[in-house]
């Protein structure tokens, strides 16, 4: 008996190693307001639940993991192309298995697409997140890295990458008597010769006494996102 107990526990540690490291690879999608990219991590589920500070759903492997537009993660039942339509895009985000998208060397061209200022009724205040249109030459030397674009951001901007073709940049995260300002950027490759992203400006002060409540309706708080495209020029 003794001997057929090791046997059966010897058996189901194998069992439980071997499923611990061929566990199912979770699908993810990094998502801004004009579209997500998706892709299959390269974490399973057992090492997302160690990992990452979130919980984890019982059908978690048939949900793909989303990162938004602020940063937080969230699960969804949603389909990949479901998720791109939800976020601005056109339906469009077939999963990367691998990094096989390198930009191209030479000169690019970035344009804001447009401002949506409608959460933010500080007329002075609403053209604040936006970046200038510029053009600039770069050699990616085999790596999309978002800082090679705005090079007058270096040392503005803390990047970290959030998937294989896209990233995150933090200029402002401050928090002071209750008052909040935030600036934050997106980057993501779509393909070799396209980028999209967007940059945030939110900032709120809670009521102050003695201070008009006109006046603090007004510019008590305010969330612009700009949207931004940059092409490859040749």
């Amino acid at each position: 008996m003794r001997l057929i107990l090791a046997f059966a526990t010897a058996l189901l540690l194998s069992t439980v190693a071997a499923i611990a490291q061929t566990g199912q690879r979770i699908q993810m999608a990094e998502c801004t307001s004009t579209g997500c990219t998706c892709r299959v991590s390269e974490l399973t589920l057992e090492q997302v639940a160690i990992t990452v500070d979130i919980n984890i759903p019982d059908d978690a492997e048939n949900q793909i993991l989303v990162r938004d537009p602020q940063g937080d993660l969230v699960w969804s039942k949603l389909s990949p192309a479901q998720l791109d339509r939800s976020y601005g895009g056109q339906g469009n985000c077939p999963l990367q298995l691998f990094e096989d998208i390198t930009p191209r060397d030479g000169r690019w061209q970035i344009t804001d697409v447009a401002t949506d200022a409608s959460q933010c009724p500080m007329a002075a205040m609403a053209a604040m997140g936006g970046m200038e249109t510029h053009t600039v030459t770069v050699n990616w030397g085999g790596h999309f890295r978002p800082e090679r674009i705005f090079p007058e951001t270096r040392g503005m901007v803390a990047w970290s990458r959030t998937g294989d073709l896209s990233w995150r940049g933090v200029v402002a995260d401050e928090e002071i008597e209750g008052a909040t300002a935030r600036v934050t950027f997106t980057a993501r490759l779509v393909s070799p010769t396209l980028i999209r992203g967007e940059s945030r400006f939110a900032f709120n002060m809670p009521a102050l006494g003695g201070v008009n409540p006109a006046v603090l309706q007004l510019g008590g708080g305010c969330l612009t996102v700009t949207t931004y495209v940059a092409r490859w020029n040749g």
